[in-house]
């Protein structure tokens, strides 16, 4: 089980050091990604402009607010520059646009009902597009957070808290999350 250890750097990315759940406590497994354990993950927020943020924040707080798609046509800004940043966060694979040309994602955020519900530290409560990101999301949203989700396979029922980055709880104890490295891929929700 992979355990993120957040150390944010001032551009929004985390470095992450990989720890490794096993049947008896945390063990540290040192990786030679850079020799120290440690690896850089550049976060979607590094990747995008002033007006990229702002717009991708403001689609994520109504989306988590009120539990549905974002209209285009309702977000803040001048006609062509939200159209020309709704375009941008599209190429740049961060927003998805719903068949009836609302955003229904924007990474993490579902707007969408998936099997996976996060809850923040302040209540707010959300459903992430899939296991990995819900638990980016203690990153994304820089709070403790709680997971209900479940097997994709059995189904059944896997409980997470991450507190202050890490995971204080797992129920099931012996649940395994495979870990692959995004940065190799364009379109992160490909790997998921």
């Amino acid at each position: 089980m992979l355990l993120p250890t957040k150390r944010f750097q001032p551009d929004g990315s985390v470095l992450l050091a990989r720890k490794y759940l096993n049947g008896t406590g945390i063990s540290h497994h040192l990786t030679p990604s850079h020799g120290n354990g440690i690896m850089q993950i550049n976060s979607i927020y590094s990747r995008l402009t002033s007006a990229e943020r702002s717009l991708r924040d403001e689609v994520m707080a109504r989306m988590i607010s009120q539990h549905k798609p974002v209209d285009v046509d309702s977000l803040t800004g001048s006609d062509s520059l939200k159209i020309e940043t709704v375009s941008s966060l599209i190429n740049k694979k961060v927003l998805v646009i719903g068949q009836n040309g609302s955003i229904d994602f924007s990474y993490p955020v579902s707007a969408l009902p998936s099997s996976h519900r996060v809850t923040l530290n302040d209540g707010k409560w959300f459903y992430a597009m899939c296991a990995v990101d819900a638990l980016g999301c203690a990153f994304t949203f820089r709070q403790d957070t709680k997971i209900s989700s479940k097997c994709h396979y059995c189904k059944e029922p896997i409980d997470v808290q991450i507190v202050e980055g890490e995971i204080a709880s797992l129920d099931p104890p012996e649940t395994h999350v495979l870990h692959v490295d995004l940065s190799k891929f364009d379109d992160w929700s490909a790997t998921c």
